[in-house]
């Protein structure tokens, strides 16, 4: 559903064996020619175990200054919009990576996008100091990093996403996890139409 969102995610296969089902994900930092240097936006400012303190708005301004490139800052939005239009609110920043081969970062492929609610504290990387953004902080946010086509990656990811029922069939989730991701999903749009 990421890939389909326009993100950059691993190349994987679901892998059935004796009842249970493996995801199996191509390593990201690894090439034919060797390892790449990793690491996490959490290990990059030493936060403490169990830090609260980053924001999108400070991840956004280090992919800025590790990669100088704005296709890079297109893709750490779509990335956080993703995390938010999916209740993936267990976005810490040790989901966050960037990537270095020996000339240049960029941010490493998408990584545990799963379905985690926490209406309690929202997402553990707030945006703007926000932990329960709407539709129309995403667009100020797009606006205030300079993203042009914020508008765009939002409807797109919406779209994929109001399909999450077909997504989870194809990969066989059981129906009652299947049902409270979508319902999940479903309410997240419509309080972010409802905000906008």
């Amino acid at each position: 559903m990421a890939r389909d969102c326009g993100l950059r995610v691993p190349e994987f296969e679901l892998v059935g064996r004796e009842c249970w089902d493996h995801l199996v994900l191509q390593r990201f930092d690894r090439t034919r020619v060797g390892a790449l240097h990793l690491h996490s936006f959490w290990g990059l400012d030493h936060a403490s175990a169990g830090s609260r303190m980053h924001d999108y708005e400070f991840l956004h301004r280090a992919v800025l200054r590790l990669t100088g490139d704005s296709q890079e800052l297109t893709e750490c939005f779509g990335r956080m919009a993703f995390n938010v239009l999916t209740c993936n609110q267990d976005d810490h920043s040790k989901q966050h990576a960037f990537l270095f081969d020996g000339t240049a970062w960029k941010l490493s492929s998408a990584f545990d996008l799963t379905f985690s609610p926490n209406p309690t504290l929202g997402h553990a990387v707030p945006v703007s100091g926000n932990p329960s953004p709407s539709q129309k902080d995403l667009l100020a946010f797009a606006r205030k990093i300079d993203v042009q086509n914020g508008r765009e990656i939002l409807e797109r990811i919406q779209t994929v996403t109001a399909s999450a029922k077909t997504y989870l069939a194809k990969n066989q989730v059981p129906e009652r996890i299947a049902l409270r991701v979508v319902e999940g999903i479903s309410r997240k749009r419509d309080e972010l139409r409802g905000n906008s």
